[in-house]
């Protein structure tokens, strides 16, 4: 009896961590490809799936923002629209999308008034919708500097990186071989190699307004990528020669490259002031991305009537 007592005990116990996920504290548990990436159209339709030719009709494409940034001016075009004349008179003018509020996401529509052609046989034409933004991913990580009996002490495993990177269409993850062992005890300069990838997750493609940077043309081409640091040993040894005039690590490059249109690695060597040596510091690393980035709709068959 003693022992069906303990092996209900234990169902429970296993039954209570199962449905609590995890012992500790609740962390993020990842993402899919293109779960949350910034804004996406969530329909495109039409007034009517047939027309007579000479009709008007109107197509109206619906989006939401569902990133973790204001989506900046939006704007609409027609990729496609065959043989339909596109009213000039009706212009959906840019706007801007916040971020969702309690996962709520703010949603918009741009609408084109379409006027058939004239056909004596009956047709499809195909229409279809693109939708520009503008939009920031942050990544964030943290560099540690960590004396030698300290890290004997704790170990390697105690000091990580902790990458995150906020919900957008790219993904931003900091790269550093660390926690960096200090040997000396006194104030030092520490030169470190930090990267940074950069990978598209969303359903469409960056496309830049501008050549800069290393883009020779506008399409896979991020508009700017900067890398700053918070923290006592973020100090940039490279800004000046006098050690109590320098200043926070803070570098920007234009024109970031994503090799056909999925990822981008940018690489730069940093001298880090560490002030105490003695003790366990820290500089946490904010990367910002800030592009344009384009999603297309789904295709729309229109079929075209005769009047008879």
């Amino acid at each position: 009896m003693k022992r069906n007592r303990f092996f209900l005990i234990a169902i429970v116990l296993a039954f209570v961590i199962v449905a609590s996920g995890c012992l500790g504290p609740n962390k993020p548990q990842g993402r899919l490809p293109s779960q949350f990436p910034g804004l996406i159209i969530t329909n495109f339709i039409s007034d009517f799936p047939q027309i007579d030719a000479g009709e008007r009709m109107s197509v109206e494409v619906d989006f939401d923002n569902v990133g973790d940034e204001v989506a900046r001016e939006v704007t609409g075009v027609l990729i496609r629209r065959g043989a339909f004349q596109v009213n000039p008179f009706i212009q959906s003018l840019p706007a801007d999308l916040e971020p969702p509020i309690t996962d709520v996401p703010s949603g918009d529509a741009f609408i084109w008034e379409l006027t058939a052609p004239q056909v004596t046989q009956e047709r499809i034409e195909e229409v279809q919708a693109r939708v520009f933004y503008k939009y920031e991913t942050q990544g964030f990580g943290t560099i540690n500097f960590v004396p030698r009996d300290i890290i004997r002490e704790k170990g390697i495993s105690a000091f990580q990186i902790d990458p995150s990177t906020s919900l957008g269409p790219l993904e931003v993850e900091v790269v550093a071989n660390q926690p960096v062992v200090l040997r000396n005890p006194i104030s030092q300069n520490v030169s470190l190699r930090v990267t940074v990838l950069i990978s598209n997750v969303g359903p469409g493609r960056v496309e830049n307004e501008t050549f800069s940077g290393g883009c020779n043309k506008a399409l896979d081409c991020i508009d700017s990528v900067r890398i700053e640091g918070f923290g006592v040993s973020c100090r940039d040894a490279s800004t000046s020669g006098d050690v109590s005039a320098l200043l926070p690590l803070d570098r920007k490059f234009d024109g970031v490259r994503l090799v056909e249109g999925n990822e981008g690695k940018l690489t730069e060597v940093v001298s880090f002031l560490v002030p105490d040596a003695s003790a366990a510091t820290s500089c946490q690393i904010k990367v910002t991305a800030t592009y344009r980035y384009r999603v297309d709709s789904d295709v729309l068959n229109l079929r075209i009537e005769p009047v008879t």
